[in-house]
């Protein structure tokens, strides 16, 4: 771009049409950062699907795990209740109460 003066003093904008080296330098540098930044981007966006994917699975198996143990834990409850009965039954009949 250059600044002209007009025939009544007023400065004018004139855009040139010419591509440098400069210009062409630094388009190919915007380039490349853009692609950069994209490539790192698309890896970072794959590291976290990844990271993700096994949270995900490491929740099911949490939940799974938590769900056995708590039937094992209503189990366990009834084994001790049907002890307790048998105990009693058996101090009733030796009289020991």
């Amino acid at each position: 771009m250059t600044k002209d003066k007009s025939e009544n003093g007023v400065s004018l904008w004139r855009f040139r049409r010419e591509v440098t080296l400069g210009t062409v330098v630094q388009l190919a540098a915007l380039v490349i950062v853009l692609v950069a930044a994209w490539t790192s981007l698309k890896e970072e966006l794959t590291y976290i699907r990844f990271e993700l994917n096994q949270l995900v699975q490491t929740q099911t198996k949490l939940q799974d795990d938590v769900q056995r143990i708590s039937e094992e834990g209503r189990e366990h409850a009834c084994r001790i209740k049907e002890l307790e009965e048998e105990t009693e039954t058996a101090e009733t009949y030796l009289g020991t109460e």
